[in-house]
């Protein structure tokens, strides 16, 4: 008995139809002319990009507004870049053409054009080409920029300004900073922190690899005492006696009850006395009437560390 065979009539695929439809890719690409470049539709919005037949990755990229570029899209260790060639009408497509094709010998021979585009850049910007990039961005966060403005002008620039944001090693911004520390050791860290900052700046917006300002050796800072002169004092003291009374500040401190703002007037006007006054002769003894409340009052520094009050 023999065996029967069935035949089942094969379905046409999905795809062909879809494959017979032109696609936006197949519209956009042409043998590009100067008339095609310039007749070009622009898109209602964003970027549209029309490709060459002739040349391999180059593209004009037209936007909303009609402005025509050349551009060079290709894939560079996996991820796609697009390379700005120049602007239509300046750059003829001829030049286009000619500059998309070496651009595509160097991708052949192993090289990254975007990262020697890079290089280039940063080997020709200067420190002072940067600066005002860096002040911009301080600007919006940093309440003290005028006074790195101010160091950057008088330390930084004269010394480094002109040379090659790439060129700078960190020997040079060591002897920056050791110019300034022999006299002015605080001045020299605050130095050394801009230069470390301003750096830190170039290497996050791809201007140099690493950063030669990190780790520079700064300077001991010792704290500081600041003594008024018998003429601050006493400007002080009339600054108290003219000021309006917030509460009964002659009584003893924290005798009556006052806010806390009102408890440190009091506080200040009726006990203000500091140890070790310099000089002695002038400050040490000197006893100001402050509406009829004597107070002997000196100062050793701005921070009020012990206060006593002496009839």
């Amino acid at each position: 008995m023999g065996a029967i065979v069935t035949f089942k009539k094969p379905t046409p695929r999905k795809q062909a139809v879809n494959a017979a439809s032109p696609s936006r890719k197949h519209l956009n690409r042409f043998r590009m002319t100067e008339a095609r470049v310039d007749a070009a539709p622009p898109p209602a919005s964003g970027s549209a990009y029309y490709y060459d037949l002739d040349v391999p990755g180059l593209a004009l990229r037209v936007t909303a507004k009609g402005v025509r570029t050349f551009v060079l899209v290709k894939k560079i260790s996996g991820v796609t870049q697009r390379i700005t060639l120049g602007r239509w009408p300046g750059l003829k497509l001829a030049d286009a053409r000619r500059a998309a094709a070496r651009i595509n010998g160097e991708i052949a021979a192993g090289l990254d054009p975007v990262a020697l585009r890079r290089a280039a850049r940063a080997r020709a910007e200067t420190c002072s080409d940067l600066w005002p990039l860096y002040l911009a961005n301080i600007k919006r966060k940093n309440r003290s920029w005028e006074r790195d403005e101010h160091r950057w002008k008088a330390e930084v620039a004269p010394r480094i300004g002109r040379k090659p944001l790439s060129s700078i090693t960190p020997a040079e911004c060591q002897k920056i900073v050791d110019a300034v520390g022999a006299d002015h050791p605080i001045k020299a860290n605050r130095i050394a922190a801009l230069l470390g900052a301003f750096f830190a700046f170039a290497v996050k917006n791809d201007r140099v690899v690493r950063n030669p300002a990190r780790g520079l050796s700064r300077y001991e800072e010792a704290a500081r005492d600041r003594f008024l002169s018998g003429d601050e004092l006493r400007a002080f003291l009339n600054a108290c006696t003219a000021a309006p009374e917030p509460c009964d500040w002659r009584s003893a401190a924290g005798s009556s009850p006052c806010s806390r703002r009102d408890g440190a007037s009091r506080l200040v006007r009726a006990h203000f006395t500091v140890h070790s006054c310099r000089p002695a002769e002038n400050v040490g003894c000197m006893v100001t009437s402050i509406r009829k409340a004597p107070v002997v009052t000196g100062l050793n520094d701005t921070r009020l560390k012990r206060s006593r009050s002496t009839p």
